[in-house]
């Protein structure tokens, strides 16, 4: 009991939190950040004055979740040593050691933030792993074989399953006959809709892979807003689908967008925003690093007959260098909306210097990683090699973006006046 109530404490500390208060606490948690932001301002002379609570702008009430609990839509679970001695539980591990040393692994049973059809499947991985003669691979230097089980699913609960497995020694002829009975086995179960199922071969953590469909469709089709957007098993898609709805709804409220507007989306992910914002604005032109990102944004676009959205793949910074290069832009509104990453400094250095881009809005689900990107939006000009004219922030939504979690998102309008 004692492991359980420790994992539950790690991934949900908030389950036991009333929703109101929740939302309270990740408004308190916003203005920390906020009131951090200001002061470091203030250090640095920027000519800003703070208001109440000396925060650098007013900041909104949270946005609420419109689900609290089943709301992921992804998660991974890993394979290894379970608390009854199971060396092929599938599960999350307790402790912080990412390659399982030191921790056991435990079925996501009691996590209420997961949906049941995940945890189903989960289970009948675990019961076609323990059938296995392969053992778990915890370490990329134990042998094993089994490492993970990820798994993605949309609203309308149509699954994909990406089970990883490095393959150790075994022949090309073995690894069919291995893809073989996996497809047969899931084949098999009925509890839930599997749309698709890979099978993912990885010798090391940062090595090349390779990835083989062993059932079903290549991707999975999400609906969001009135969009129907693919997702392939390589592409970001943040895991609260309803509750990034209305993040990006009070986006696009801050960014006051008209038909004359080129909205610049920095990190577009599968092109979410962008399609958004397409019939309201002159167009959206959307960039990003991941090259399964973009072929999905691409197709997304024309799956939803969008034809004034354009999406390119590359180096971030030299795409908004040659993005912005241009001059023909009525009325320019950047979005950044990073995953896990923040810009450069050579990347805000090219946004202060568009003498057309008037304001930034920031979406961000790390906000205290944000903040060394906020103070450089906002340095004078020649602090710290960064030239234009600075940018101050008018508005701040905190959004709830992960219910009975102490995360949570954050956007921030920045305008030049």
């Amino acid at each position: 009991d004692d492991v359980y109530k420790k994992l539950q404490e790690k991934i949900t500390p908030f389950k036991d939190v009333r929703y109101t208060y929740q939302l309270e606490k990740k408004y308190k948690m916003s203005i920390g950040v906020l009131r951090y932001l200001g002061e470091k301002l203030q250090a640095l002379k920027v000519p800003i004055a703070l208001g109440q609570d000396n925060l650098p702008c007013p900041v909104d009430l949270t946005v609420q979740s419109p689900l609290i609990e089943s709301y992921r839509n992804q998660d991974e679970f890993s394979v290894g040593l379970g608390p009854d001695g199971n060396s092929k539980t599938v599960g999350f591990f307790t402790g912080n050691n990412s390659d399982g040393t030191n921790s056991i692994c435990l079925s996501p049973e009691d996590l209420t933030i997961i949906k049941e059809s995940h945890k189903e499947f989960a289970k009948d991985f675990q019961n076609y792993v323990n059938n296995s003669p392969l053992e778990a691979n915890v370490r990329h230097d134990d042998g094993g074989y089994w490492r993970s089980l990820k798994i993605r699913s949309n609203t309308e609960e149509h699954l994909m399953g990406i089970i990883t497995m490095h393959p150790q020694q075994l022949t090309k002829e073995d690894l069919i006959e291995e893809a073989e009975k996996l497809r047969e086995y899931f084949l098999a179960q009925k509890p839930y809709y599997l749309k698709s199922l890979y099978l993912q071969t990885c010798e090391q953590k940062s090595s090349d892979f390779k990835l083989d469909l062993l059932l079903g469709d290549s991707c999975i089709v999400e609906s969001f807003n009135n969009l129907k957007l693919q997702i392939s098993p390589c592409s970001y898609f943040p895991s609260n689908t309803r509750s990034l709805e209305c993040a990006y709804n009070s986006l696009m409220k801050v960014c006051r967008i008209n038909e004359s507007t080129t909205v610049l989306d920095i990190f577009c992910g599968t092109g979410p925003l962008s399609l958004m914002m397409s019939p309201r604005v002159k167009q959206c032109i959307g960039i990003d690093s991941c090259l399964s990102n973009i072929q999905d944004a691409k197709a997304n676009a024309i799956r939803n007959e969008i034809k004034n959205a354009h999406f390119v793949g590359g180096d971030i910074d030299l795409l908004i260098n040659k993005v912005l290069s241009k001059d023909f832009y009525e009325d320019l509104v950047a979005v950044i909306n990073p995953a896990r990453t923040e810009l450069t400094k050579t990347a805000i250095q090219c946004l202060r210097q568009c003498k057309h881009l008037k304001k930034i809005v920031y979406m961000t689900t790390i906000p205290k990683s944000a903040v060394g990107n906020y103070v450089r939006l906002c340095k004078p000009s020649g602090a710290s090699g960064l030239y234009g004219k600075y940018f101050v922030p008018l508005l701040a939504i905190p959004i709830d973006l992960f219910p009975q979690t102490d995360r949570f998102g954050l956007i921030v309008m920045f305008q030049r006046l």
